[in-house]
């Protein structure tokens, strides 16, 4: 029910870019409904993979099942990073400083054969550490800031 609400919704929207200027006039308005189309595809589409039913073949626990599984782990927490980056440096929540360094590795958009080893696997997680670091650091050093009366650890508890 909640992904039929959803897609009737999103189609209106469509429906409205549809109706936009042509492409090769360069009109921002067009541009704008035309990104938002991208976010609405992307968002029913996340919603029919939450509906879909688990995979009949998931990934097992063997080594060549862990290492998969963690490679699809740290690319999913890069894509996701990046994500909430662009959004807050889009909205200024975060310093120039932060916003200015870039984070896009190789292995991010590389259809891989096979998994990763360990030690690559563990570049790979100090690099993701490294950028996500800055900029959690920040964040939370802002929702501190902004509830000094919070009890110590309750804001951006990490183990």
């Amino acid at each position: 029910m909640r992904f039929r609400i959803f897609a009737l919704l999103s189609t209106a929207l469509l429906a409205l870019g549809c109706a936009s200027a042509p492409k090769n006039d360069f009109d921002p308005f067009a541009l704008e409904i035309e990104a938002g189309r991208w976010g609405v595809m992307n968002a029913q589409s996340a919603a029919i993979i939450a509906d879909l039913p688990p995979s009949a073949h998931p990934l097992d626990e063997t080594d060549i099942g862990r290492r998969a599984a963690l490679a699809a782990e740290l690319r999913q927490s890069t894509l996701e990073f990046a994500r909430l980056k662009s959004w807050a440096c889009r909205d200024e929540k975060l310093s120039k400083a932060t916003c200015a360094e870039d984070f896009s590795p190789a292995w991010i958009g590389r259809k891989e054969t096979a998994p990763p080893s360990w030690a690559e696997l563990q570049k790979r997680s100090d690099a993701v550490g490294a950028a996500v670091m800055p900029m959690w650091d920040e964040l939370c050093a802002q929702a501190k800031a902004k509830a000094p009366n919070e009890e110590p650890g309750m804001i951006c508890p990490m183990e």
